[in-house]
């Protein structure tokens, strides 16, 4: 049977909570962005466009629950993680949600269709990338149990073994964005200078969406560690 960490009642509620609410609007952010880059290999202007608001809409939301705990999460000694580090978990999961929307205002802004035979590919990369932020999503929920087992027992190994499937997903994703890039540069001739510039950018944002949350979840392994 899984023990209580006698310590957690003094240390007060579950930090955890409005992480996790916060994440859950990240992650719904994120969600939307395989739906924006179909409509965009689709050639649907009026379904990519609102995809796109639907995207801002969630980040602003997001960034709205951001600064609300930024406002109200204790600066006590007594909460069970150092106030630090759920900032900066907070601040890089916000990242996510930063990056979806600045990848649906440059598709929106510019509309180019991916250069032929890249669209599968394209909308492949941008699927694996966000199963890393689902991955982080079901991390992030599982840090209040963290608190009441003293971040050891069962749920400390549950949440090893999630990061481990967080940083195999990441892999994925980053192999897959590579293999896009790569592809655009072989194209290179067919594209113009800023064509290339842009689709280059457009990778890097679909990149640093897993990239990030894999930061994020770093940060969690380090709590185990301590």
């Amino acid at each position: 049977m899984e023990t209580t960490n006698p310590l957690a009642g003094l240390l007060g509620k579950s930090p955890f909570k409005p992480i996790q609410r916060h994440m859950r609007k990240v992650a719904e952010c994120a969600d939307q962005v395989p739906l924006l880059v179909a409509a965009l290999v689709k050639g649907d202007a009026p379904q990519l466009q609102s995809i796109a608001e639907r995207i801002s809409a969630l980040e602003n939301e997001a960034d709205a629950l951001e600064n609300d705990i930024f406002l109200h999460l204790p600066k006590s000694l007594f909460m069970p993680v150092d106030r630090r580090d759920l900032l900066a978990i907070l601040d890089l999961n916000d990242d996510v949600a930063d990056h979806c929307e600045h990848l649906a205002i440059t598709l929106v802004s510019h509309d180019h269709a991916p250069p032929a035979g890249l669209g599968e590919a394209f909308l492949g990369a941008v699927n694996l990338c966000v199963a890393v932020v689902r991955v982080m999503g079901g991390i992030i929920e599982k840090l209040d149990e963290l608190v009441e087992t003293g971040f050891s027992g069962r749920e400390a190994e549950q949440v090893i073994r999630m990061l481990s499937e967080l940083s195999e997903a990441k892999d994925g994703a980053t192999r897959a964005v590579i293999q896009v890039t790569r592809s655009l540069y072989k194209d290179e001739g067919s594209l113009s200078p800023v064509q290339a510039v842009y689709w280059s950018r457009v990778m890097d944002d679909v990149g640093e969406i897993a990239h990030c949350a894999e930061k994020a979840g770093n940060h969690i392994r380090l709590l185990l560690a301590r």
